[in-house]
């Protein structure tokens, strides 16, 4: 019994020094890697971009197949001014990085080295990825306008204001109805802000509730029918926009609408009448005339569409869309009037 003795009591020892933890495994580079994009992350929120972007070239350094923290990198090298922001951004899409605040990345640097044409190609993909990014719109705009291409600066420049527009409206739609619940039009306004911002779903579940408050809501067929256009379903959509004009005999936005359909199904008779209707229902709305001047665009009837303009302007002088659509088609028809000559 005494050769255990000593065995007993050193397991007895080990067990009352024991505080029941692990032992602690020592970290691996991944490990330090992670807790220097950390560290860089908190540093690039105080505004030292420097440090940041040494921060991650070192988590780099530990593991160079982080995706994101390269394409952060080259974000923080843009941002101070640093040499390298390419090679990050070329790492990041060799790596298979697609997104929208990536292209728009790399659009800010084709910016910075005067590479225009690039720049826009960029901005172009971040859209496409994401079409409702603000920042992505701004930035267009100014690349467009630095290319000579006025009106598609401005179209930029409209879409862009008609985001941080729609964001405000979704914010103020959405305070009037916790303060007003049970108000089936506010209830509507809610859906047809988020859908303005791209959230169908969302959406959706406003015009069920507006529908359950209140159900013949002009407003709510409204947004139903605009969501079942984008979902593909023109027949659901005619059926809610006729319900519309039912409710709402003087608002022209369903019969504008069904023009659009009508145009995009390649009825052009069919376009032309809903848009004239939208002119009958609401002659003194310029709404109704620049999207009328828009369909002649389509229709390549360039001096319908400059005529139409200059009603909706009789109506709102100020609206700067249409101030530059109407120049613009007035450079297509000097651009037409040029070819002809030349062909003669």
């Amino acid at each position: 019994m005494r050769l255990f003795l000593p065995l007993t009591v050193s397991l007895l020892l080990a067990i009352a020094c024991s505080d029941g933890s692990e032992s602690v495994q020592p970290q691996t580079s991944k490990d330090r890697a992670r807790d220097l994009i950390i560290e860089a992350q908190a540093v690039a929120g105080t505004g030292n971009t420097p440090r940041a972007a040494e921060l991650l070239a070192r988590a780099l350094e530990l593991d160079p197949d982080h995706v994101g923290a390269w394409h952060r990198l080259g974000e923080m090298r843009l941002l101070s001014g640093l040499a390298g922001v390419s090679e990050a951004l070329d790492r990041a899409e060799a790596m298979g990085l697609d997104s929208a605040r990536f292209h728009q990345t790399r659009g800010e640097a084709h910016e910075a080295e005067g590479r225009d044409i690039a720049a826009k190609a960029a901005f172009s993909l971040a859209l496409e990825r994401e079409p409702l990014r603000k920042e992505a719109w701004f930035r267009l705009a100014q690349v467009e306008r630095r290319l000579g291409n006025e009106f598609a600066a401005e179209e930029g420049l409209a879409e862009f204001e008609r985001i941080v527009g729609a964001e405000q409206v979704l914010l103020t739609a959405l305070q009037a109805t916790q303060a007003q619940p049970g108000d089936a039009m506010l209830a509507a306004a809610a859906a047809a802000a988020h859908l303005d911002l791209g959230f169908v779903d969302d959406a959706q579940d406003w015009v069920d509730r507006a529908f359950g408050l209140k159900h013949d809501n002009p407003e709510a067929h409204m947004v139903a029918g605009r969501i079942a256009r984008l979902q593909g379903d023109p027949d659901t959509a005619l059926v809610h926009f006729e319900l519309v004009t039912s409710l709402a005999e003087y608002d022209p936005r369903p019969w504008m609408e069904r023009s659009e359909m009508a145009l995009a199904a390649g009825d052009r008779n069919a376009a032309r009448n809903h848009a004239h209707q939208a002119i009958d229902v609401a002659p003194a709305d310029p709404r109704v005339f620049l999207a009328q001047a828009r369909l002649f665009l389509a229709l390549g009837e360039l001096g319908a569409s400059l005529e139409t303009l200059e009603l909706a302007l009789l109506r709102d002088p100020d609206r700067r869309e249409t101030v530059h659509l109407r120049a613009h088609v007035r450079d297509l028809i000097e651009q037409a009037s040029q070819a002809t000559e030349k062909d003669d």
